[in-house]
């Protein structure tokens, strides 16, 4: 990265003798995402080290000293900014990811597919969460009405890698494939709801339009299954 002090030169700060690990790397970002946390992003991406996924980040790009004063306190102030190593300086704007996605299960469930991973299963319900057997924070976004069951259309939209957009006039939410062929689920139908400011699909509706998805739910348990292959 670069710092910048009031002089406006810029001073490269840069990380020598390092090696590849050799692995694919995927950065995920959000809203809390800031400051020193960004400086690497910003590193990783500028230099085509790794993928970010996500929202936008914060937008700290600034540095405090702690200067004393004759009483004994302490001054923080702010002396330096910050710029990625394209020279981008992101204060106030945030950096934006490569690519967009909207909440933190359908966020690692995107990067796990950009490391590789061809075969995924989800388990859980709205509070727990497991991937291929090993647990992570996040949920599944799970609502049972009667004898229908319902999933995070964001969760559902990243398992079968399809971009999500809501149709507000006509009350449904689009996924679109990478083919750009594009499945409506609309609230009238009840094949969608909205809850607590979120969009479910019902899982009935949406396996039939996504036939490598399969699903099952465990009454005893209260437990959801999801897996595409």
């Amino acid at each position: 990265m670069y710092t910048s002090d009031q002089s406006g030169a810029l001073t490269p700060v840069t990380i020598t003798a390092g090696s590849k690990i050799g692995v694919p790397v995927v950065v995920l970002t959000n809203e809390y995402t800031a400051s020193a946390s960004e400086a690497l992003t910003g590193a990783l991406r500028d230099n085509k080290l790794a993928t970010i996924v996500g929202t936008r980040s914060y937008g700290k790009a600034r540095i405090q000293s702690l200067l004393p004063v004759s009483n004994g306190d302490m001054l923080k102030l702010t002396t330096m900014k910050y710029l990625t190593p394209n020279k981008e300086d992101f204060n106030h704007i945030g950096l934006a990811p490569d690519i967009e996605v909207e909440g933190s299960t359908a966020q690692l469930i995107t990067a796990l597919q950009i490391a590789g991973l061809t075969s995924i299963t989800l388990a859980g319900d709205n509070h727990i969460l497991d991937v291929n057997g090993h647990a992570f924070a996040g949920n599944l976004g799970l609502v049972k009405q009667g004898t229908k069951v319902y999933a995070s259309a964001r969760v559902l939209a990243a398992l079968v890698e399809s971009d999500i957009t809501w149709d507000a006039k006509n009350k449904k939410v689009l996924l679109t494939n990478g083919a750009g062929k594009a499945f409506g689920f609309t609230l009238a139908s009840k094949d969608a709801i909205s809850k607590d400011y979120e969009t479910l699909i019902e899982l009935g509706a949406f396996a039939k339009k996504f036939p490598a998805f399969t699903w099952s739910y465990n009454a005893s348990t209260k437990q959801l299954k999801l897996s595409v292959k």
